[in-house]
């Protein structure tokens, strides 16, 4: 803490290590993430080669690794700068979006414990009570975090980021794996009742905010002149190009519960298990069929903006702009991961409802490219760790910097941008 503690005209030689714990930002939580969601589509993935399990298994040890390496890591940093993260917290509203990633990856965690072990007895019910505590956090992040949107760091209309639909993904993830939990693990017609009543409840507070947010960022895009346009760096661009792809994780998500609910609605007899007009067989069936083509119809609007998002991404990199012409990597890039994975994720489950070959090879062919994106991702990350650039040091891990108590970021050398 002694970097909060300094008093107005104190300097020092600010450790390099604690600068860059200082710069660790809560976009860190993207990684894990990503691969979590990777983990799942190489488990679900129909199209299955000597190995892919195995892989699958080592992704998801990754993601378990990483998101407590990460947690403890951030954990550090709000104990030792409590009064800059809770600052940033208060001003930064890609800061404060980016801690949905948490819930979002603990979820991702749970869902492929569900695929892989839930249809054991014992770990059934391991299962269905951690499902209830990623629940009660993605809750959590999708009705306080865009409070604290209002009351803390509003952005404003021309500032807003796709990266504020991220407690929606989380609460649209919970959804998913309730729907996976129903249709994987080992549970009675009672416990899957009010599972999935709360998975349509968490669609339901998520969907329409997607559809608000995201014509506001589009009437964002659309109002910008050529002009403006042209004065935006480069970087900047990039960062916005890769950001957009979160648009589709709602989207991607919502396709995914939507098809495993109804999935799980139609096979598993919920309609004879009630004696009453919503739970009679005929509505259970209704419900299911519904949901499925719901599940479908949102997967073409995930489809719409990941074409979206890669068109973006091949301006941002090429179009006219101020700085040099190609890929500069950032924190930002990370957020292609997980939304690529749900879209991903939604073509392997209409594949298997459809029993359809063109999605089967779809799923496949887009779980191949988003592992090439990770790997991608995953290289410039450990250089940027290696060199320190990522942390905000921008003269490497063996150099000291002055910090002067009281002055902006940008004059004590600049924090990593993580957005």
């Amino acid at each position: 803490m002694a970097a909060d503690r300094l008093g107005s005209n104190t300097t020092l030689a600010e450790p390099a290590r604690s600068v860059a714990l200082r710069n660790f930002g809560s976009a860190w939580f993207m990684i894990p993430q990503g691969t979590g969601i990777l983990a799942v589509c190489f488990w679900s993935n129909d199209y299955q080669f000597r190995g892919l399990n195995v892989i699958a298994l080592v992704a998801w040890a990754t993601a378990i690794v990483s998101v407590l390496i990460i947690t403890f890591t951030y954990l550090a940093r709000l104990t030792c700068f409590p009064r800059h993260v809770a600052s940033q917290l208060a001003t930064d509203s890609s800061e404060l979006a980016s801690l949905a990633s948490l819930p979002v990856t603990l979820t991702a965690i749970v869902q492929m414990l569900i695929l892989v072990l839930g249809h054991y007895e014992g770990w059934s019910t391991a299962c269905h009570i951690l499902w209830w505590v990623v629940f009660g956090l993605s809750l959590m992040a999708v009705i306080l975090i865009p409070q604290a949107f209002v009351t803390t760091s509003p952005p404003g209309r021309d500032n807003l980021l796709p990266n504020s639909q991220l407690p929606l993904v989380a609460a649209l993830t919970a959804a998913a794996t309730g729907g996976a939990l129903c249709q994987s693990a080992s549970l009675s017609t009672l416990q899957q009742l009010p599972i999935i009543a709360i998975c349509y409840l968490l669609v339901g507070i998520a969907v329409p905010l997607a559809i608000f947010l995201d014509a506001i960022f589009l009437a964002r895009l659309l109002s910008q002149t050529k002009e403006t346009q042209e004065k935006e760096s480069r970087q900047e661009k990039q960062a916005v190009a890769y950001q957009t792809m979160i648009c589709a994780g709602p989207w991607g998500q919502s396709s995914v519960a939507f098809l495993l609910l109804g999935h799980a609605v139609l096979n598993n007899g919920l309609g004879l298990s009630v004696s009453n007009v919503v739970g009679n067989d005929l509505a259970a069936k209704s419900v299911a069929y519904v949901s499925i083509f719901i599940g479908f119809l949102f997967w073409g609007q995930a489809t719409f903006w990941w074409i979206f998002t890669l068109l973006s991404i091949t301006h941002a990199v090429f179009g006219r702009a101020t700085g040099k012409r190609g890929v500069s990597f950032q924190m930002a890039m990370w957020s292609l991961v997980f939304p690529w994975g749900v879209y991903t994720n939604g073509a392997i489950q209409i594949g298997k409802i459809l029993d359809s070959t063109v999605f089967r090879v779809w799923s496949a062919i887009l779980t191949i490219l988003m592992a090439i994106v990770w790997l991608v991702c995953t290289a410039l990350t450990i250089r940027g760790c290696i060199t320190g650039s990522l942390f905000g040091l921008e003269h490497g891990w063996r150099n000291r910097r002055d910090v002067f108590s009281g002055t902006s970021d940008e004059e004590r050398g600049g924090r990593a941008k993580h957005w």
